[in-house]
């Protein structure tokens, strides 16, 4: 559990524990995302078209069947799930649009996985450069599924390997056109709940150090209560994504009413930070007011800017 940081850059831990289960992380939140974007409830139907041509080919085709996706939410699903999955794409799909249409020079995907919007969203990227950065095998999976898928790759796109090495990292970004003068917004979803404090913190000082004011940053974490063990949260996150064994670490989460101090000593300022009741209420909520599913407590994303 992350109370605190040093103000220096450390740098970014080696992050095996989540590169070694990349592929099958990525495939358990395709899932997910997939069944939201076939609820026959338009008003919360999730946005990411795509996921569904990422998972086994045993799986597409089925999940419009209404009682093999009640089956699945029900039964395969950990509590929370799906409604979390729904309201987190809801909010990363609106920070990444915004950010396109704004014409931000760069946009970076942090353990990119099976993310879809560079090709979802790819008539708004006009001039800005994207950068992919997850495991070699997982992109190379992703690109012969959009191949066989007849999506095209935009051009302003760069795949990168994710390396948690500060040095190698911005060595090849940098190598790749990154340009760490120019705006730019940082992806970083579904990645905190698999790393150590170590790795978020090496992470979060590597975009300090390579990214000027105003650069700006999304990612989830879990908001830990005082005296909650780190290990419980991250691994009930875990069944969510996945079924693959991953190992136990010392995981990463923010005290309660701490990611303000957490952030500022990192020298990064909250521009938006949603709790779980409030993603129900902004991406959960019918047209007669009801509110469908149930986010777990801990779950919470935050918007937030380099100083």
């Amino acid at each position: 559990m992350s109370e605190s940081v040093n103000n220096t850059a450390p740098p970014i831990a080696n992050g095996e524990s989540f590169k070694d289960q990349s592929l099958e992380i990525a495939r358990g939140a395709a899932l997910v995302r997939a069944l939201a974007a076939v609820d026959e409830r338009e008003e919360i139907r999730g946005g990411d078209c795509l996921a569904e041509i990422f998972l086994a080919e045993d799986r597409q085709g089925s999940l419009s069947d209404p009682v093999i996706k009640e089956w699945l939410i029900k039964n395969y699903l950990p509590y929370g799930a799906y409604a979390y999955s729904i309201a987190r794409t809801a909010y990363f799909d609106h920070v990444v649009q915004q950010a396109l249409r704004d014409n931000v020079p760069q946009v970076v995907f942090l353990s990119a996985g099976y993310d879809s919007r560079p090709y979802r969203f790819s008539k708004d990227i006009g001039e800005t450069r994207i950068f992919e950065l997850d495991d070699p095998k997982t992109q190379q999976r992703k690109k012969e599924v959009l191949q066989r898928a007849n999506i095209a790759i935009p051009e302003q796109l760069t795949y990168l390997p994710m390396y948690y090495n500060s040095v190698v990292l911005r060595e090849n970004l940098l190598t790749a056109g990154f340009d760490n003068t120019r705006q730019t917004l940082f992806v970083w979803e579904g990645a905190t709940y698999y790393l150590t404090t170590e790795e978020v913190d090496g992470a979060l000082g590597f975009i300090k150090s390579n990214a000027p004011a105003g650069s700006t940053i999304c990612f989830d974490y879990n908001s830990v209560s005082p005296g909650m063990p780190g290990k419980e949260s991250m691994n009930e996150m875990k069944e969510i994504m996945t079924t693959a064994d991953v190992a136990e670490v010392d995981s990463f989460g923010i005290e309660e009413g701490q990611l303000g101090t957490f952030l500022g000593k990192m020298e990064f300022i909250v521009l938006e930070n949603l709790t779980a009741e409030e993603l129900e209420k902004k991406f959960l909520t019918l047209r007669d007011g009801s509110t469908v599913g149930k986010i777990p407590a801990r779950h919470c994303i935050v918007y937030a800017s380099v100083l």
